[in-house]
């Protein structure tokens, strides 16, 4: 006896745990917003204009803000000097950051001398 393939089809779905409807449009953005990382670089933009925001104006063309990983930022210094300063704002810094960003809060910054491209 052959089966037709629309009785093979209902019976794999009766076998199926787990029945599958439409998906909703928000689960499926938030999947190719995850999947492509738009989520990240709108984060970093919102990050690097809330740094440039909270560092002091003398010290913005010599650092770039890096990754920001469960609440410590990684930051790149241009040179000791700057890095010294920064470090005696840091905490005025991280208090910025924290009252700039919605929903990233930084935790700990950590700096290193790192020569700048551009």
């Amino acid at each position: 006896m052959e089966e037709s393939s629309d009785d093979i089809l209902a019976e794999l779905a009766g076998k199926q745990r787990f029945r599958r409807g439409p998906r909703r449009i928000d689960g499926i953005l938030s999947d190719l917003m995850t999947r492509r990382g738009y989520a990240r670089v709108f984060s970093n933009n919102e990050l690097l204009e809330a740094w440039n925001k909270a560092v002091p104006a003398d010290l913005r063309g010599l650092t770039s803000p890096g990754k920001l990983s469960r609440g410590r930022l990684a930051v790149d210094v241009e040179n000791s000097a700057a890095l010294q300063k920064l470090a005696f704002a840091k905490q005025d810094i991280i208090t910025d950051l924290n009252r700039l960003l919605d929903e990233q809060k930084v935790r700990d910054i950590r700096f290193r001398v790192t020569p700048l491209e551009g």
